[in-house]
């Protein structure tokens, strides 16, 4: 019976158990299934919020600027426009936009067949990724962009730099572009030559060939008009380089130099602005000035001169206008150049031009530094602590000097008071016969250790009415001296007298004051 109960027991157990597996594998499969569901319905409902901000990364990108130089990547000027507009574009508060640089170099090639592989290169490169903003330096490259831009790059605005507005003669700009105007101070730096070399007479005029340096010579010789009556004009311009350092080595005394910038001479030889203002004014007999700030340093005096790197912080402040949303057509065309009056210190001496003459916003490049300006402050800093250092040591030296001599006397004054105590003692056990040699040989100490030249011992008479040496000390190589061997009468020493004989004692600290002394007591 029990055995049968135990059994009916597990069997019972068995089943319960194969029912509540039963029961949670039903659970299971329930929530498997609608946790599947709830992952479907979540994702379906969360995609359109994902896409949103992909789409907003899209519109937020970083923007692309294409700039196109009409010079060749060897030119000095590019550094200088490169770092004026990077430095604006690098602080803008959306990032830094990325920028291509497309060097045209049509000063040496501008065939047809060049132009046309040029466009057809720009068209392949950027198909896939169009720039956001197109930024033209200098003539051809605005040209090129006016050409064919169109067809390269439609519907993107452009900017440009480096334009005298005598180019736009004619021509029709589209409400895509705007840009800032180039205007050399032909007239001015004219006058600020004639200014610093008074009496001139001759002005040479030196500019390049090829349709860039012909329309530069133009415009200087437009501006200078209003002198024709005050100077006689050398027109130089388009002649070979030769003829032309010919020319400028041969001018007639009391001459100035204008130097518009020669990328193509006569002959068709190419050079940058740099090299053919290196060579005109080594070879000038007369002072050299220009137009540009990338010339200085290499031979002109200098000039009211365009900052191509400020000229490129302009340009990189508009740039960030147009990508910032602003339209073009919005944004007038800038007619204000950065322009300065720089100096070559250096040539400002070969020409004895005194810094006097300069105007008072003058920048003088190249001046040797002077230590003085260059370490005043730190100089005049070490001085004063050497000054102050000095003081103190000096002031330290004295004291130690004070210390000394007081430790020296009271040493002194110590060894002086032991040996009178001494021979106080010693006198008490002397005897008669020996007081006199004693006294002696205690004048001796006391002398010398005072350093002294004599030592005395005055007996009074009887009456008290004078006085002499009864012992006397003298130190070796003293001169005898007969007076002190003499008597001290009252009548002729009456404060002396009176003074000792009260007992008390005469001190003279400086024998050297001892007439002072005398006539104080008198």
């Amino acid at each position: 019976m029990i055995r049968s109960a135990i059994v009916a027991t597990i069997v019972g157990f068995i089943k319960t158990g194969k029912m509540i597996r039963a029961y949670f594998n039903d659970i299971r499969q329930r929530c498997n299934f609608a946790s599947i569901l709830l992952l479907i319905v979540g994702w379906s409902l969360l995609t359109p919020c994902l896409a949103r901000p992909v789409m907003g990364s899209q519109t937020s990108a970083k923007k692309n600027i294409l700039l196109l130089a009409s010079y060749s990547p060897a030119a000095p000027v590019g550094e200088l426009w490169n770092r004026g507009i990077r430095s604006v574009l690098n602080s803008g508060p959306a990032g830094s936009p990325s920028i291509d640089i497309e060097y045209l170099d049509v000063l040496h090639f501008k065939d047809k067949r060049y132009i046309r592989l040029i466009s057809d290169l720009l068209r392949h490169k950027y198909a896939s990724s169009p720039p956001d903003l197109v930024i033209t330096l200098y003539n051809t490259a605005l040209e090129f962009m006016l050409t064919h831009g169109k067809d390269i790059f439609p519907d993107v605005p452009l900017i440009f730099a480096g334009i005298e507005e005598q180019f736009f003669n004619g021509k029709k700009l589209e409400p895509t572009i705007t840009g800032l105007l180039s205007s050399p101070r032909y007239s001015e730096t004219l006058a600020l030559a004639l200014d610093l070399h008074p009496g001139t007479q001759t002005v040479a005029v030196v500019a390049g060939a090829g349709s860039i340096g012909r329309k530069w010579g133009e415009d200087a010789m437009q501006a200078f008009k209003p002198f024709v009556r005050q100077v006689d004009f050398i027109d130089l311009a388009g002649l070979p380089m030769p003829v032309i350092l010919d020319k400028v080595a041969n001018l007639p005394q009391r001459s100035v130099i204008m130097y518009i910038p020669i990328v193509e001479d006569g002959a068709g030889h190419k050079f940058t602005a740099t090299q053919s203002a290196f060579q005109i004014s080594r070879a000038a007999s007369a002072p050299v000035y220009s137009f540009w700030d990338v010339i200085l340093g290499q031979g002109i005096v200098g000039g009211n001169l365009i900052s191509f790197e400020e000229e490129g912080k302009s340009l990189g402040a508009l740039a960030l206008r147009v990508l910032n949303g602003e339209r073009p057509a919005d944004i007038p065309i800038s007619r204000e150049s950065q322009v300065k009056p720089m100096f070559d210190w250096r040539e400002l001496k070969h020409w004895s031009v005194p810094e006097e003459r300069l105007p008072p916003d003058r920048l003088i490049m190249f001046k040797p530094i002077d230590p003085w300006d260059k370490y005043k402050g730190r100089i005049i800093s070490t001085l004063l602590i050497i000054v102050i250092q000095g003081l103190v040591i000096s002031y330290l030296l004295y004291l130690r000097g004070v210390r000394r001599q007081a430790e020296q006397d009271l040493v002194e004054r110590l060894t002086f008071e032991k040996r009178v105590s001494q021979l106080s003692s010693d006198f008490i056990r002397l005897s008669a016969d020996q007081i006199d040699s004693t006294i002696r040989q205690s004048l001796a100490q006391v002398g010398s250790l005072l350093k002294a030249d004599r030592a005395f011992v005055f007996r009074f008479n009887l009456e008290n009415t004078r006085f002499v040496v009864s012992h006397l000390w003298e130190s070796e190589g003293t001169v005898p001296d007969p007076v002190v061997r003499g008597a001290i009468v009252k009548e002729f020493f009456p404060w002396v007298y009176d003074t000792l004989i009260s007992g008390q004692e005469i001190v003279m600290p400086d024998t050297e004051k001892l007439t002072e002394y005398n006539e104080i007591r008198e």
